[in-house]
């Protein structure tokens, strides 16, 4: 692991230079910015925060690392939030256009170089991307961290779902008062002004927002990265967790792929949506701004482009982590995968060979919405679904390892006997103690289940969710999607398993939909002529070179301990 690079010692607080200020984008909206420098007076790289929590009063603490490898911050709130004027709304397209002059305006400084380097995570993230499709000239690299590529698909209606506890959380409580904080922090430092423009910023409207976009229209596709990702030309550092409680990590690959003009890595990993806190990725994305921003030749650029950390574990609340191993690949996704398909039986199998020349048409059925998996924590996740609300099905013990990276797809042939249901579908490893690791999730309406052809691809099926197909009752239906994505490896003696169940009404940890639908039979099929199957993306001729972990050791990913017999 390479070391933060350093221009100046062991800063203190005392030995910086803080600056509250506003600055005026061209319709005259005043967006809120604090600076922080060393107070040595010299021209220096800037690092640009751009979002809407805390970014205009952010704390030296979660500076100083900047300052001392010799770089001066900027934070600044999007129009609408913290101490900026103007009037918020979700992801609003105006906010890169503001975000553009900001690069301009902070490479203009006598402070600055000129050389302009944004981070951020989450909405930070969005806005990064954002910005750089706009292609200011002094934006030299950005670091996208727990981003999504579509906030329609990757988080606010995931599978068309309305996720209410989200949007409730976030709209409500977690962004106001993060942007109130700020607020708080440039009082107390003696900015006069931002209590006057802050008075009324503090309401979120996202909720409603997505509540009056039920389908993917021109509202949501305004505000869709995959959309402008091909303009974006700046070096692009993406770092995303496997089982991100907020966000899709699918949108982020998605986004990784259609870059294709400008110097790009991903770093990949089991865990939770705070990847930035994580000093691993701390120092790579130091390392990424060092080479394009400061333009020292320290060699990320000659690195592969691909770098996966399997089976993370959290060591301490600092941040520090430790994967099992690492691996690298040329592309993604990488060019070894192999597609292995399991076919769902009437018994509760995953069965590696298909259904035989005359294999009768069989049925499972479960009542919707009585039956979930809550995965928030092991506390969740340690309540097992209502039998009679969930189908489950199993490989046997496993002879050899099954080595997967990729998103899973899967195709069932179902039933209900009403005109809509939503489907939750998770994935789990069960270790030969009969304890239950659970690996990824994904959410879908019935009635939204046509595919988008242009989105898709043979590694992705991707949903359009722009029109409603109501179901015919008791008829028999279709339904392919991709599996949120993820990388583990099912050891020799476990089994995977596949449960059908419902999405849960409750937060877990923060995705959660209120039941839109009557109450319903549920019916899956099986047999020669439905043949539902889940084929699963498989690194071929690798292995693992640890044993698999503890149970419930990994990173964000809870486990369901086996009974006591």
């Amino acid at each position: 692991m390479v070391l933060l690079s350093r221009d100046t010692h062991d800063l203190t607080e005392e030995e910086t230079y803080r600056e509250y200020g506003y600055v005026s984008v061209k319709d005259g909206t005043r967006l809120a910015w604090v600076l922080w420098r060393p107070r040595e007076s010299r021209r220096y790289p800037v690092i640009l925060n751009y979002s809407v929590y805390w970014e205009s009063g952010t704390p030296f603490d979660q500076v100083k690392r900047f300052l001392e490898a010799g770089y001066a911050y900027v934070g600044v709130n999007v129009r609408g939030s913290g101490a900026s004027a103007g009037t918020f709304s979700y992801f609003q397209p105006v906010e890169a256009d503001d975000g553009a002059e900001i690069v301009q305006w902070a490479a203009a400084q006598g402070w600055s170089t000129g050389s302009v380097g944004m981070i951020g995570a989450s909405y930070g993230a969005h806005t990064q991307l954002a910005v750089a499709a706009l292609r200011p000239a002094a934006l030299k690299a950005i670091v996208p961290i727990s981003v999504d590529g579509c906030e329609y698909a990757d988080e606010a209606r995931p599978g068309g779902l309305f996720n209410a506890a989200l949007l409730a959380d976030w709209a409500f409580k977690l962004q106001p008062e993060a942007a109130l904080r700020g607020l708080e922090a440039r009082i107390a430092g003696g900015d006069s002004q931002c209590g006057a423009i802050g008075t009324g910023l503090l309401r979120n409207p996202s909720y409603y927002e997505v509540m009056q976009h039920p389908l993917y229209d021109e509202w949501w596709q305004a505000r869709a990265l995959h959309t402008r990702i091909d303009r974006v030309r700046v070096p692009t550092l993406i770092i995303q967790a496997w089982q991100d409680e907020y966000i899709r990590p699918n949108g982020a690959l998605r986004l990784f792929e259609k870059l294709t003009d400008a110097p790009k890595r991903l770093i990949l990993q089991n865990g939770p949506h705070r990847l930035s806190m994580y000093r691993f990725n701390q120092t790579e994305q130091m390392r990424w701004l060092d080479r394009w921003v400061k333009g020292q030749p320290n060699g990320v650029e000659a690195e592969p482009a691909v770098t996966v950390l399997w089976e993370v574990t959290e060591q301490d609340t600092a941040g520090e982590v430790a994967p099992s191993w690492t691996s690298s690949y040329p592309t993604w996704p990488p060019q070894n995968i192999r597609w292995t398909t399991l076919y769902l039986t009437v018994g509760g199998d995953l069965c590696f060979e298909p259904p035989a020349a005359g294999d009768e048409t069989r049925t499972r059925s479960y009542i919707y919405p009585i039956g979930t998996e809550l995965v928030g924590d092991e506390r969740q996740f340690a309540l097992e679904p209502a039998p009679a609300g969930a189908l489950s099905y199993r490989t046997p013990a496993l002879t050899s390892e099954l080595f997967l990276l990729g998103s899973p797809q899967l195709s069932v042939f179902f039933s209900c006997d009403q005109v809509d249901t939503d489907f939750m579908f998770t994935l789990k490893d069960i270790d030969s103690d009969g304890n239950t690791l659970f690996l990824q999730r994904s959410v879908l309406r019935a009635s939204l289940r046509a595919l988008d052809a242009d989105l898709s691809s043979p590694h992705e099926l991707v949903q359009s969710f722009r029109q409603v197909d109501p179901l015919v009752p008791n008829s028999i239906y279709q339904a392919t999607l991709s599996v949120s994505a993820l990388g583990h490896v099912v050891r020799r003696g476990h089994r995977l398993e596949l449960s059908i169940l419902s999405p849960p009404s409750l937060a877990s940890p923060v995705w959660g939909f209120a039941p839109e639908f009557p109450a319903s039979v549920n019916t899956i099929y099986h047999g020669r002529a439905y043949p539902s199957a889940l084929k699963l993306p498989v690194l071929a001729a690798e292995k693992a070179p640890r044993p698999a972990p503890a149970a419930g050791a990994l990173s964000n990913q809870p486990c369901r301990r086996a009974k006591a017999r």
